[in-house]
């Protein structure tokens, strides 16, 4: 008679897992990977068994923001601490909670000032207003407004009284 004595031996397992920021990869197995996802491999353990080995990989998407702003001319504009003189598209690269790269773009203009100009005439001992200000004399008058976007709107008159 004889007794066979069979022992099974059980499958190692090993699970990990693992975050990458977008454009970065890893190497597991000779397997240079970069997107989400469950990657496997199997081994032979020393008892001559099956070794799996499991890679949960998450991939964080970028961060990226975009901003617009604007300023009137000769007004400074500060990004991030550089301090912005001229239109154009800025970028600057922050570190987000997850540790990876955060992106902000910014879309700046340099807003101009306006200015508007015209004439008129009144006779002698008629007044005339102008932006509140009461004018009685012949002369040049300039005033400084805001326009809607929030710069300088020059206004010049030229105003003409007659005899």
């Amino acid at each position: 008679m004889v007794t066979l004595k069979l022992h099974i031996r059980s499958v190692s397992r090993d699970t990990s897992s693992q975050m990458l920021c977008a454009g970065q990869s890893i190497t597991f197995h000779n397997q240079v990977i970069s997107a989400s996802g469950t990657y496997r491999d199997t081994l032979t353990s020393y008892t001559g068994c099956d070794s799996i080995i499991l890679l949960n990989l998450q991939v964080l998407p970028l961060i990226q923001t975009t901003l617009h702003a604007s300023s009137c001319t000769g007004n400074a504009y500060v990004f991030n601490g550089h301090v912005l003189t001229q239109s154009g598209i800025y970028y600057d690269t922050l570190q987000a909670v997850s540790g990876c790269d955060s992106f902000l773009v910014l879309h700046f203009q340099i807003l101009q000032p306006s200015s508007s100009s015209f004439a008129t005439q009144v006779c002698n001992g008629a007044t005339y207003t102008f932006n509140g200000h009461v004018y009685t004399q012949s002369g040049n008058y300039r005033d400084t407004l805001v326009n809607a976007q929030g710069c300088d709107s020059v206004c010049y008159l030229t105003l003409i009284v007659y005899p």
